[in-house]
């Protein structure tokens, strides 16, 4: 009798322990996926820079320095992976429901403008 109850009591807190681990796993992947591209999305439309949460400081030193001999290709890496994101933030308010239609389209066609300029520039110093 003493036995089964230990058994009951060990699968209680597993599940227990299993429903915890879902409940922090659904909010880090809320936080990942939605909250750090609103994020975004708001410092890109209100700026319209690059946000600091994009941004790798190591290869952008690295970029604009003048000892590099591969400055201009690794500048204009850079920024095609900016453009890139913000291509990404396109896809994310295409699909995003929480918006009403015209809000969304104008936030798109701001971002296809903001992704314009970005890719027109030459150089890593006229974009950040």
């Amino acid at each position: 009798m003493g036995s089964i109850l230990l058994q009951i009591g060990l699968f209680a807190a597993g599940l227990l322990l299993i429903a915890y681990f879902v409940k922090w796993y659904t909010a880090l992947c809320y936080r990942l996926i939605v909250t750090k591209k609103d994020e975004a999305l708001e410092i890109v439309l209100s700026t319209r820079e690059v946000p600091n949460a994009w941004r790798r400081r190591f290869i952008e030193k690295f970029a604009l320095s003048k000892q590099n001999p591969l400055r201009k290709i690794t500048q204009r890496l850079l920024i095609c992976a900016y453009v890139w994101r913000i291509k990404r933030l396109i896809t994310f308010i295409r699909s995003n429901r929480r918006l009403n239609a015209d809000q969304r389209q104008a936030d798109i066609e701001t971002l296809k403008e903001i992704q314009s300029e970005w890719r027109a520039c030459r150089t890593l110093e006229e974009l950040i």
